[in-house]
């Protein structure tokens, strides 16, 4: 009686939850349809999979035929790819972006404030343009030609004529000059100094703040910085001989590199290390000795406890 009570109860909660429920409609290979208590499509896929369409939980629309195309709006802004990743279209409220794998890349942006509009142009690794109306941020470069390149690859301005021949980079107010790349390299600017005939030897440096030099580089070179500092940081080598960092409070000694060396650090923390390499003829071995550790390290660990078990043998 009871099991029957319970029944009686809960099928018209069941039935009437049922229209709530959303519906599929399966004609597989031809279409497959989710559709929403209200009618509404939900995702749908015809000449499956080729076909498709779906609307996310968040709001955004998809629809596209694989492998060939794609087209995503969501938050107002749309993006369209075609045989990706090799055409790629975005579009939102004041902005345009083109892209072909990304070596060719177009783009247009209105600023809101004050209603000017951006434009970039770009075909890798040949020509680069800005158009910003101001004629301090705008630029234009056809490489290896001639040309001007703002606020791009890590400098703050780059400027060239038939590149390699002649090069000047900028970076906070420091040029160094190329004539030509790589070769010759004269360092100025902003108190910054220097000459380098690369990779024979070189120089560069400012007062109070660094000192650069090296001979037949890589092999011989000495680096030093924060020279305002009562102990600057200093590294200098003679490779593979030697080498040797020091700081405050800090010293590392590199002999025969890699084979033997040794760090010592009395700032922040105390450490002491010593490095020995040792080589056989299939593999090589680091030895390392060490006294002293940071205080953030995690307590040693302690030796793994062995076990004894009686001997027994057969007279």
């Amino acid at each position: 009686m009871f099991f029957r009570l319970i029944v009686r109860l809960l099928c018209p909660a069941l039935l009437a939850a049922a229209p709530l429920q959303g519906v599929e409609r399966n004609g597989w290979p031809f279409f497959v349809r989710q559709e929403k208590p209200d009618g509404t499509v939900e995702s749908a896929e015809y000449l499956v999979p080729f076909l498709f369409q779906k609307t996310r939980a968040d709001g955004a629309t998809l629809q596209g035929f694989r492998p060939v195309y794609l087209h995503v709006k969501e938050d107002g802004r749309e993006t369209t790819m075609l045989f990706y990743p090799f055409f790629t279209w975005q579009k939102e409220a004041g902005y345009r972006n083109f892209s072909f794998f990304q070596l060719i890349n177009y783009r247009r942006q209105t600023e809101p404030d004050s209603q000017t509009t951006n434009r970039s142009f770009d075909v890798w690794p040949v020509y680069f343009s800005r158009d910003t109306g101001d004629p301090t941020e705008s630029y234009r470069a056809l490489f290896p030609v001639g040309g001007t390149i703002k606020h791009r690859f890590g400098y703050d301005q780059i400027h060239f004529v038939l590149f390699p021949f002649y090069a000047d980079t900028e970076n906070h107010d420091a040029h160094t000059t190329h004539a030509p790349w790589p070769f010759l390299r004269f360092i100025h600017g902003d108190g910054h100094h220097g000459f380098e005939l690369w990779p024979l030897f070189g120089h560069r440096g400012r007062a109070g703040d660094y000192d650069d030099r090296f001979y037949l580089w890589p092999l011989f070179y000495r680096s030093a910085k924060d020279l305002a500092a009562p102990v600057p940081d200093v590294k200098l080598g003679a490779l593979p001989f030697y080498t040797r960092e020091t700081a405050a409070g800090y010293i590392s000694e590199t002999y025969v590199w890699p084979f033997f060396g040794y760090t010592h650090r009395t700032e922040p923390y105390r450490y002491d290390e010593q490095r020995i390499r040792v080589s056989s003829r299939n593999k090589a071995r680091w030895f390392g000795f060490s006294t002293g550790r940071s205080p953030n390290a995690a307590p040693p660990t302690p030796p793994p406890r062995r076990r004894t078990r009686p001997i027994s043998g057969r007279s």
